[in-house]
Parts: C-alpha cells; sequence; structure tokens
C-alpha cells in the first residue's frame, strides 16, 4: 500500500487562514495538522479538505478538539470542499452539523 501521508499547506491573509489538507489524516497526521493550525485559531480557519482520502478517529478528534480550541480563543474553525469520502465519515457520526461545513 503507497504512502498518502497528510500534506499540510497554510495561506495566511489578514483576517483569515485558509489550510488545505492531501492524504489521509490519521493518528500520523495529527501532530503536524495541530501544529501547522494552532497558532493561527484566533482568527478564522478555512479547512480545505477536498483532496483528504482517509479519515480516522484520531482525525476527527484532532478536528473537534481545534474548533474548540478556536472558539476558546475568540476564532472560528469551518471544514470546506470536503471529500466524498470525508463527508460520510462525518455524517455517519453526526459531526457534519457540529464543525461548521461549508458545502
Amino acid at each position: 500500500m503507497a504512502d498518502h501521508v497528510c500534506a499540510v499547506s497554510v495561506t495566511s491573509g489578514t483576517d483569515n487562514v485558509t489550510a488545505r489538507l492531501d492524504g489521509e489524516f490519521d493518528i500520523a497526521a495529527v501532530q503536524g495538522v495541530s501544529t501547522a493550525l494552532e497558532p493561527h485559531l484566533h482568527r478564522h480557519v478555512t479547512v480545505d479538505m477536498h483532496a483528504v482520502e482517509f479519515l480516522d478517529s484520531s482525525g476527527i478528534h484532532c478536528l473537534v478538539r481545534l474548533r474548540d480550541e478556536a472558539t476558546r480563543r475568540g476564532g472560528h474553525l469551518t471544514l470546506q470542499t470536503i471529500s466524498p469520502p470525508v463527508r460520510r465519515v462525518l455524517d455517519i457520526v453526526g459531526l457534519t452539523g457540529q464543525l461548521a461545513v461549508d458545502p
């Protein structure tokens, strides 16, 4: 099986930050995603997930923790352009509405 480690690229604007995730968002990716996003959680962070092929419980927990931390800091975290496999997982666990998902 090919290695599909989640890559993170962050683009910072004046009032917002866009993070693009690419690959598998699993336990191996949590630290990298957290490290990339945590400095920006006082702002509006949009996480583009169109290229995420796989999301496991560690990735879900990371997204919920980052969302909660953003709220605590006065920021906001929104998921955007979610791939079909990720949307299915979020729908199954009932988090689509709770994670501020843009269509």
